[in-house]
């Protein structure tokens, strides 16, 4: 049962349709999570020493599974309107062999960007030319505000080139560590991973997901939690736009429950972490997302908790926190 419980995998085969994708569910494996995914995926691409990209800013748990597996990471610049520099990845590609591509399409972490389907195409073109194995981190996929708004990026590959990975840890809970994987030409060499290293996730847990999914209680779950983010992420925004200090960016997601905020350059967003833990507040400081130090005055702010008075005092904190780390870069300059 190294695959998964198969009503389950049915259930997901199901769900993928959303996302654009039409799979069997004997092409459906059950993980412990997304990361284990990602983690068997990258096994089965590369090997110590050799070259991935990433996004950048990327998803801090994706550079240290890389530095686990001995593999050198190039950041590729992104934008979280049009997703990751095609023209910087077609450089790198022409400059070094690039074994495989990490990247999320559809509400990235930390951007909560989604990559426009025309450039989903042409990133798949390019990575085909260059024969680069793409894999495709949708965790956050299923949490888009208006459903069918975007699609996967797997929902393009027409060679199966893309190894597709997400879980449920993000929709239902970060307990139920029940993900799964559509390896397609690379099908057999995850099952014959998995059988010797995780092999399959706890039974019961997948016997439950499968019954959450299969009688509409997962559906009902999921029209409300996007309701109720996409009105926290408007309050999260409107408060750092009234408290935050002058001169704050932030991004404006179509989904899900990140904001990446840029602070003057001024504020450098450790500190302000190390402040903000004193007040009883914690933040993601830019620096963990990137090997670089390109982000030291951003951070991500986690809108998933509901928005309320407590909320809205832990932002004119931080905002104050911020205005006085701004005003000490002044005094410094």
């Amino acid at each position: 049962m190294v695959a998964g419980f198969e009503p389950l995998r049915r259930q997901v085969a199901i769900r993928m349709r959303d996302a654009g994708v039409v799979v069997d569910p004997s092409q459906v494996t059950i993980t412990h999570g997304c990361v284990d995914a990602i983690h068997m995926a990258l096994r089965v691409l590369t090997r110590p020493g050799d070259l991935i990209a990433t996004e950048s800013p990327s998803y801090y748990g994706l550079l240290q599974l890389a530095d686990v597996l001995g593999l050198k990471v190039i950041e590729i610049p992104s934008d979280p309107r049009t997703g990751i520099s095609l023209e910087a990845l077609q450089l790198a590609a022409n400059q070094w062999s690039i074994k495989a591509l990490v990247l999320t399409a559809r509400l990235s972490n930390p951007f909560g960007g989604t990559i426009p389907e025309d450039r989903q195409k042409q990133l798949l073109k390019l990575t085909a030319e260059h024969n680069i194995g793409v894999v495709e981190d949708d965790i956050y996929g299923e949490l888009m505000f208006d459903q069918g708004q975007a699609r996967s990026l797997k929902s393009h590959d027409r060679d199966g080139r893309v190894i597709y990975c997400s879980s449920f840890s993000k929709t239902i809970s970060p307990g139920v560590r029940i993900g799964w994987i559509i390896a397609e030409r690379y099908q057999e060499e995850i099952r014959r991973l998995q059988t010797f290293t995780t092999h399959s996730a706890c039974t019961v847990t997948q016997m439950g997901v499968a019954a959450y999914l299969e009688n509409g209680g997962y559906d009902r779950h999921l029209r409300y939690i996007r309701q109720e983010y996409r009105k926290n992420m408007t309050a999260y925004q409107l408060a750092v736009q009234q408290y935050f200090p002058e001169g704050t960016q932030m991004t404006r997601p179509k989904g899900g429950f990140i904001l990446w905020v840029s602070l003057p350059a001024k504020v450098n967003t450790k500190e302000l972490h190390v402040r903000a833990l004193e007040q009883g507040i914690s933040i993601a400081p830019g620096l963990i997302f990137s090997n670089t130090e390109q982000f030291n005055n951003c951070l991500r702010l986690t809108c998933g908790i509901p928005w309320n008075r407590e909320a809205e005092r832990a932002i004119m904190t931080l905002g104050m926190l911020a205005g006085q780390l701004c005003q000490e870069g002044l005094i410094a300059a």
